[in-house]
C-alpha cells in the first residue's frame, strides 16, 4: 500500500521522521486523514515491533521446554514436593505453566536417571497419597553443572 509517507525499514528512524513531519501534517491536513495517518504509523511500529520480538519469543519458548528438567531440580533444591506442586511453583516463580504431561514426564526421566528420588506421603482422611520428589546429591550436581553450561554461553554471546 503506497500511502505517500516515507517509510523505512527501521521504526526508530521512521519515527523521527514521522515527529518532524507531524508538525506541518497538523496544519494542512483534515482530521480525517490525520487520523487516518496516526492509525497507519501505529500499525506500521506495531508490526515492526512484534516482528522484532519474534525470536526473542521463540527463543523464551525453546529455553523453556528445553531446561523444565532445570527448574524442577531448582526447585527441589529448595524443598521437596509433589507432581502438581512443582507445576504451580513452575507458575508462581518462573511464569510459564507447562503441560501437566510434559512434569510427570520430565520427573520420571530425572527419577530413572537418580537425579531425585521419591516418596509416598500418607495424606489426610480421605485424600490420596502424594508422591513427593526430593533432589538427590546427583541431581544437584547436575543442576550446577547445568547452570555453568548457561553461563560459559552467555559469556560467550558477550565477548
Amino acid at each position: 500500500m503506497n500511502t505517500g509517507l516515507p517509510l523505512s525499514s527501521d521504526v526508530s528512524f521512521f519515527f523521527v521522521n514521522f515527529s518532524s513531519i507531524f508538525i506541518h501534517f497538523k496544519y494542512w491536513v483534515t482530521e480525517k486523514y490525520f487520523n487516518k495517518i496516526c492509525f497507519m504509523v501505529r500499525e506500521y511500529i506495531s508490526s515492526k515491533v512484534i516482528k522484532m520480538e519474534e525470536p526473542i519469543l521463540r527463543l523464551r519458548d525453546k529455553l523453556t521446554k528445553e531446561m523444565l528438567w532445570m527448574y524442577i531440580l531448582k526447585l527441589l533444591k529448595d524443598r521437596p514436593m509433589y507432581a502438581y506442586e512443582i507445576r504451580n511453583e513452575l507458575k508462581k516463580r518462573f511464569g510459564f505453566e507447562p503441560a501437566t504431561v510434559s512434569s510427570y514426564v520430565v520427573l520420571y526421566r530425572l527419577e530413572e536417571g537418580g537425579y531425585v528420588s521419591s516418596e509416598w506421603h500418607e495424606s489426610e482422611a480421605g485424600r490420596p497419597s502424594r508422591k513427593y520428589y526430593r533432589l538427590t546429591e546427583k541431581g544437584e550436581k547436575l543442576l550446577e553443572k547445568g547452570i555453568e553450561t548457561i553461563e560459559d554461553v552467555l559469556n560467550m554471546l558477550k565477548s
